[in-house]
């Protein structure tokens, strides 16, 4: 059974198959398409680029019950807030999309004792699933060791380094929040036993002090929050030979992260897959 939600960027959710308030119908533009560049070669055409276009997802809302109280608080709802995702659950799994409201049409006329607006959203992503993980880490001699709390998976025999498994359409995104005591902490992507690229942080981060990093196209930062919670932007703590927003590659690269002192850390990483459709 699929399910639609639209969220405000405080987590307040709109519920779209609430029989007594609202009721999305027939939305439409969930699939993909794609504008491609050729060349042609004799009686061969060569595809030089490939871009993915902008969805435009549309729909009917249905507000039932008190019609007009109901789309009122839809309406307020929508002029609140700065940002928006749109939710579209399948098989219970919850897959976001960034949108803008583009147009919400209302004419003041109703039948079987309901209002029907047609409701236009403008996506800013692709669909994605966002996977949380917490872990623990030691540094013991240059060296990390976790204790995995949730959902990726551990090589035993190299305790420094964790399989991220990306079955997305793209390469993801993906942010993470270190808590000191921490000096000079780094990740390496390894795939095929290569390290394939590291993101070094030359900071130093005293106890309960935190570093907070995003890779995310619509959301780069790098930025330190001290002991009293008072941010500033690291960006220059950033070892500039490296490429320092690569992205998880799909299929499975290995993730490590080390650090040059020997204190207890945590860390929360947030993985971002991305489809093209779902």
């Amino acid at each position: 059974m699929r399910k639609f939600y639209l969220e405000a960027d405080n987590g307040l959710r709109y519920d779209f198959q609430n029989p007594k308030k609202c009721i999305l119908e027939s939305p439409t533009g969930l699939g993909f398409s794609k504008t491609n560049t050729y060349e042609k070669v004799g009686e061969t055409f060569l595809k030089n680029s490939s871009d993915s276009n902008q969805k435009n997802i549309t729909g009917i809302l249905h507000f039932t019950g008190d019609y007009y109280k109901n789309f009122q608080e839809f309406a307020n709802f929508i002029k609140t807030y700065a940002d928006y995702k749109l939710i579209y659950e399948i098989n219970n799994t919850e897959y976001f999309i960034d949108v803008d409201i583009q147009e919400l049409t209302k004419s003041d006329s109703q039948r079987a004792n309901m209002l029907s607006c047609n409701i236009s959203f403008l996506t800013k992503t692709l669909f994605y699933k966002k996977i949380k993980n917490n872990y623990f880490l030691s540094t013991p001699e240059d060296c990390s060791k976790w204790n995995v709390k949730f959902d990726f998976f551990m090589i035993d025999d190299i305790p420094a380094i964790i399989d991220v498994k990306n079955e997305g359409h793209t390469d993801s995104s993906f942010d993470f929040e270190l808590i000191g005591p921490l000096v000079n902490p780094t990740l390496k992507f390894i795939k095929d036993n290569k390290v394939i690229n590291s993101i070094e942080f030359k900071v130093n981060l005293g106890s309960e002090e935190k570093l907070l990093y995003s890779n995310r196209d619509n959301n780069l930062y790098v930025i330190k929050i001290n002991s009293n919670g008072i941010e500033e932007k690291a960006l220059d703590c950033l070892d500039l030979k490296n490429d320092n927003f690569m992205k998880i590659p799909k299929g499975m690269t290995k993730l490590s992260f080390t650090a040059e002192n020997t204190s207890v850390s945590k860390l929360t990483l947030n993985v971002y897959e991305e489809y093209e459709i779902v």
